[in-house]
């Protein structure tokens, strides 16, 4: 549009090919006739803009249609002719708030959902078509304050937020979400060295890297509790 401003498009297909694991590891009874290549048809349009020397602001909406999608459901049998919907928004800005400090922030809306129906004897994993699929947030953000007064010495304050998902895929049990806070500095006292320190999960939340619902229990895989990470890097 202009020197600051633009906007872009993209239609994409990708194929991936079945697995050796996935044409075998089938059920004694269940017998498939043959397995379709996996599609992903993509649709993305943007919006991007300049702010001065370094800031930068990006917008992008995308929609998407996976079909021949191969997992394996609850009863254990092997689909092959599974189909999903995506469709969201992606937003990036870096934005210089003054000559030591600047503010990142990155996030994702987007609703993945099932485009098809799937029976199973467990009633907590039937698939309906227009239901969520598990283990799929639809918000993910993450924003940073960057502190550098000096080329030395930075500083940076990071909030990581993964939105509320349903456990299965009837969406009966649901995973509330969490935040996360992270500090990180860095001082470089020559060209070649450099120390740093980490402060991950800061306030010592109570969290999962991943929930599921799985032989009639709510599953949780616990996140790290607080660690500190101290280090120094030479290069050259």
């Amino acid at each position: 549009l202009d020197d600051d401003r633009s906007v872009f498009g993209r239609i994409a297909r990708g194929v991936r090919a079945p697995q050796t694991s996935e044409l075998y590891r089938l059920q004694p009874g269940q017998t498939i006739d043959g397995i379709e290549p996996e599609t992903l048809d993509s649709l993305e349009a943007g919006y991007r803009q300049g702010f001065g020397d370094d800031g930068r602001l990006e917008l992008t909406a995308f929609a998407m249609a996976k079909r021949h999608v191969f997992f394996r459901d609850a009863d254990g049998f092997n689909v092959t002719d599974g189909r999903t919907l995506h469709r969201g928004i992606e937003a990036e800005l870096d934005y210089p708030l003054t000559p030591a400090w600047r503010v990142n922030l990155a996030g994702t809306w987007a609703h993945h959902t099932y485009d098809f129906d799937r029976p199973v004897g467990t009633a907590s994993e039937v698939i309906r078509k227009g239901a969520d699929i598990d283990t799929a947030p639809r918000w993910l953000w993450d924003a940073r304050l960057v502190w550098q007064p000096q080329p030395a010495w930075s500083g940076e304050l990071e909030w990581s937020h993964v939105g509320a998902y349903f456990a299965d895929a009837a969406n009966e049990h649901r995973y509330d979400g969490h935040d996360l806070l992270a500090l990180r500095v860095r001082y470089a006292p020559g060209d070649r060295v450099e120390v740093f320190a980490t402060v991950r999960n800061l306030l010592d939340e109570r969290y999962a890297e991943r929930a599921d619902f799985a032989f009639g229990n709510e599953r949780y895989f616990p996140g790290e509790p607080r660690a500190i990470s101290i280090g120094v890097r030479v290069t050259g």
